[in-house]
């Protein structure tokens, strides 16, 4: 009769809250799995995160270190409790991230996961037969990443590796897959062959140098391979290879709708004839990026007839007449072109843009020496400060762009009245090249009557903004329904950004590179400008409630740091995690 009364009791909600709040998480697992009501006042009111994403780690006392799709809330878990949690949300789970465990670890962390879809291992030791029980207990997994991954202490694991192919081919529905290592790996081309094809991949991405075949002639093989995506460093000249095998191994990239390519730097680089067996091969191909490449005497720069995005990174021995092939023709379908770290020899003239183009990022060159940008919907501009009749020269051509919606200003400078003629203009970001930007300028762009994204992209320990000039005294309401700034620029007119926010309630305020922050945050919340129906404010992705932090601040702070403890080494350089946002 107890039991049944206390069952009763525990049917009241409100009752049930309040016995949740007194436990810590591990018992409230254990009593959300007492009946169906108590689990659904665990899920949907004390514990919310459902762990359809989910990474598992360890911290230096061997405890499992658990996190969800909020980066930032970890559980920190002795083996008895991981394992009850593991039980509780296994079923959940869709992606699965693995770091740092060791062999008799991974054995106690992968049972069955039913429903996982996309697993990455990262510097994590299994046994040789892990991949095979894998295929046994995920039977869903589309998706693997092996990340620096190893054999227990031995040798890592390699796509080279003969088990690694033959233990792959038994998870039956995997179509996409990464292996990445530390240092150099090479595989045969008879080795790829059997990936690509015994595998049946959709997508493959791996940091292995595919070896010209140039001894054996490789016997037929019936077609069949599927590849839509592929990452691989490879020399595709065909002196360097026989000729049944050239034509093989091009034959796996005749369904690729993206290709990463680094013609390595290992032979003398990549010709016109490797273009030209892209451009013929390649005919679904619509994304192409070529990275870390060492161009050759390239007098047509072929490319594949229906190809939508290009990138060049890092690459060397381009000409100024390639670079005006690329962006000047008009029969390309390339809508988006981009080229970053890439130098081009010879003078540029002024180029009319091709019609087609409508995203462009170009580092190396001047952004005025582009014309006909009427099309363009993305513009980077760069340019070193160019003298004023330059400038009003090429105010004629930005001034076209009627349709550009985002300008990214990396490095020169706009004069205001170029910007405010964008009439679709939508997005603007600022580079560290606009230092001293007058306050005038600044207010300009807030009160701009299309723009809703402003980011000023300042360095971490000055502001962007002139020290000789004073925010504006009136009030300013904005279109903006975003602003990124950084700590210096939000401390050097806190009154004015905080007023900015009580009056335009659409706004959400973002501040980078807030580290070292306890003292202003102080000084933040007892501002007498900070807007009243502001109830939370969030910082590196924790929303913490404002009163509370006025009541009991040292103690919401301790639990903040703790909270993040276990994952600031691992996003260490992540300007997106290491802010504070306020919004309603």
């Amino acid at each position: 009769m107890y039991d049944v009364g206390f069952e009763q009791i525990l049917q009241n909600c409100d009752i049930a809250i309040y016995l949740y709040q007194f436990l810590n998480f591990s018992d409230q697992l254990r009593l959300s799995r007492v009946n169906r009501q108590l689990q659904n006042i665990f899920e949907q009111l004390i514990w919310k995160e459902k762990y359809q994403t989910m990474t598992i780690t360890e911290d230096e006392d061997g405890n499992y270190v658990v996190m969800g799709a909020i980066r930032t809330s970890p559980l920190i878990l002795e083996y008895d409790e991981f394992r009850e949690f593991i039980d509780a949300y296994a079923h959940n789970v869709r992606e699965l991230c693995v770091k740092d465990l060791r062999a008799l670890e991974i054995q106690d962390v992968m049972w069955e996961f039913p429903n996982l879809v996309k697993l990455q291992y990262e510097r994590v030791q299994m046994p040789m037969t892990h991949l095979t029980w894998l295929s046994r207990k995920c039977r869903n997994l589309e998706e693997l990443q092996l990340l620096r991954c190893s054999y227990g202490t031995a040798w890592n694991v390699e796509i080279g590796k003969m088990p690694s192919v033959k233990l792959l081919a038994k998870i039956r529905k995997l179509k996409r897959l990464s292996v990445q290592n530390s240092g150099n790996h090479n595989i045969t081309f008879e080795i790829f062959q059997q990936v690509v094809r015994r595998l049946k991949l959709e997508e493959f991405k791996f940091d292995n140098f595919i070896q010209a075949e140039v001894y054996k002639a490789p016997k037929p093989r019936k077609p069949g391979v599927q590849l839509k995506e592929l990452d691989i460093e490879v020399s595709l000249d065909p002196e360097k290879w026989l000729p049944r095998a050239y034509a093989m191994f091009l034959a796996n990239f005749e369904h690729l709708q993206t290709l990463t390519i680094y013609f390595t730097y290992r032979v003398q680089g990549v010709n016109e004839a490797a273009l030209l067996a892209l451009a013929r091969t390649c005919r679904n191909l619509e994304t192409m990026k070529i990275s870390c490449s060492n161009f050759h005497n390239i007098q047509d720069f072929h490319l594949p007839p229906n190809l939508k995005e290009l990138t060049l990174h890092s690459c060397k021995n381009l000409s100024c007449d390639n670079l005006r092939q690329l962006l000047c023709n008009a029969q390309s379908q390339i809508s988006k072109f981009t080229s970053t770290d890439t130098l081009y020899e010879g003078q540029l003239p002024e180029l009319d843009i091709s019609p087609s183009i409508e995203i462009l990022n170009i580092d190396s060159v001047s952004s005025i020496k582009f014309r006909s940008l009427h099309h363009l919907k993305e513009l980077t501009w760069y340019d070193d400060y160019p003298s004023p009749y330059i400038l009003a020269s090429s105010g004629n051509s930005l001034k076209s762009c009627i349709s550009l919606q985002s300008l990214h200003i990396k490095s020169g400078i706009l004069p205001m009245d170029w910007i405010v003629n964008l009439e679709n203009l939508h997005t603007i970001s600022i580079g560290e090249s606009m230092y001293n930007i007058d306050w005038s300028y600044f207010a300009s762009l807030l009160r701009h009557p299309t723009l809703r994204n402003l980011s000023v992209e300042d360095q971490r320990y000055r502001s962007l903004l002139c020290e000789r000039s004073d925010p504006p005294a009136e009030e300013i309401v904005t279109q903006l329904t975003s602003l990124k700034i950084s700590l210096p620029t939000f401390r050097k007119a806190l009154d004015f950004w905080l007023h900015l926010l009580e009056t335009n309630v659409q706004l959400t305020l973002t501040c980078n590179h807030f580290i070292h922050f306890e003292e202003f945050l102080h000084q933040l919340l007892d501002n007498e400008n900070f807007p009243s129906n502001l109830r939370n404010i969030e910082i590196w992705d924790i929303p913490l409630n404002c009163s509370k932090l006025r009541r009991s601040f040292d103690h919401m702070m301790n639990k903040f740091m703790f909270d993040v403890s276990f994952i600031r080494s691992e996003y260490k350089f992540d300007g997106d995690l290491y802010c504070l946002r306020l919004q309603r």
